[in-house]
């Protein structure tokens, strides 16, 4: 298992902005990038899209984590 070419922006920006718009975008459009480089090289990146999950072990982490959810929902 790899961890090159993560994009999860979910995760790694903390708030709202242009670079989370950006990361986003790319996000959305590595399953077409992908699949095109499948079929123009015949390699399969294995891309996965099962996510992520953040755990909040304190009420400090859990308020952190309920604000991103909360900021990043209004986002869409």
């Amino acid at each position: 298992m790899a961890a090159g070419g993560i994009l999860a922006p979910q995760v790694e920006v903390d708030r709202h902005g242009d670079f989370f718009q950006l990361a986003c975008a790319s996000r959305d459009y590595f399953p077409e990038l992908a699949a095109a480089l499948k079929e123009e090289t015949g390699v399969d990146v294995e891309l996965d899209t099962t996510g992520t999950l953040c755990l909040g072990f304190t009420s400090k982490q859990e308020a952190e984590l309920r604000n991103r959810y909360e900021w990043q929902r209004g986002e869409g």
